[in-house]
């Protein structure tokens, strides 16, 4: 029994509280500071792809064949520059054709009209009426100091189919030109028949009015001269 005893003596634990105070800072545990990292390997890239720049730009490449990772970002102006560009180049090129269609069309050689005969039917002249000459009364008088002239005048204006009243001498006989004598009323057409069938065989003086009040419509003075 001892034994038992002892051994239980001996695996006993004691336990004891220990009172931490309240006002003791805690410990705030914190990571340690970086370091700054040297720029060394930044450094090195930029001086590489400047060489790798200057060394492309003395063998005559491009900057798109050196490095595509330092070409810089074009605008978006360049882009739609570049279809306005086209659109306006193909505007123009069809306003140029255009215009030199026109041109070609305008200056084109123009047939030259043919004139075609074209028959030309002229009218035929309306016949004038014809007058009756007869209606009027011709008194003859020889003013010509020749005998038997009244009496040749009397038979050319008979022809012509004036009616002839009465022959007589004139009051002097030194008329030179046959002359007419006629009313108003006469025609200038009448006057003109007797000038036609006389100016044959006399020579014709200026035509006179002849009084209203006078009893033939025409009266003719035979005169010396003779148309040759």
């Amino acid at each position: 029994m001892p034994d038992k005893e002892e051994a239980a003596t001996r695996h006993r634990m004691v336990v004891e509280e220990i009172d931490i105070p309240e006002n003791t800072p805690k410990v705030v545990e914190s990571d340690p500071p970086e370091k700054p990292q040297p720029d060394i390997l930044d450094e090195g890239v930029k001086v590489s792809s400047q060489e790798v720049v200057e060394k492309g730009s003395m063998l005559g490449l491009r900057s798109d064949d050196v490095d595509p990772q330092i070409k810089k970002e074009q605008s978006p102006v360049f882009w739609i520059l570049i279809p306005g560009l086209f659109i306006l180049g193909a505007i123009l090129g069809g306003v140029f054709f255009y215009q030199k269609g026109v041109n070609s069309t305008g200056t084109s050689a123009t047939p030259t009209p043919v004139a075609s005969s074209v028959p030309v039917t002229t009218p035929s002249p309306t016949p004038a009426a014809k007058i009756d000459v007869s209606k009027f009364d011709v008194a003859i008088f020889n003013g010509s100091g020749i005998a038997g002239e009244a009496g040749k005048v009397k038979t050319l204006l008979t022809a012509a189919d004036f009616n002839v009243v009465s022959t007589a001498n004139a009051a002097t006989y030194d008329y030179k030109e046959t002359i007419i004598k006629a009313k108003s009323t006469v025609d200038a057409s009448v006057i003109q028949k007797v000038k036609d069938a006389l100016s044959k065989n006399y020579v014709i003086g200026d035509n006179q009015t002849l009084a209203a009040s006078s009893t033939t419509d025409i009266q003719i003075v035979v005169g010396s001269s003779k148309a040759e």
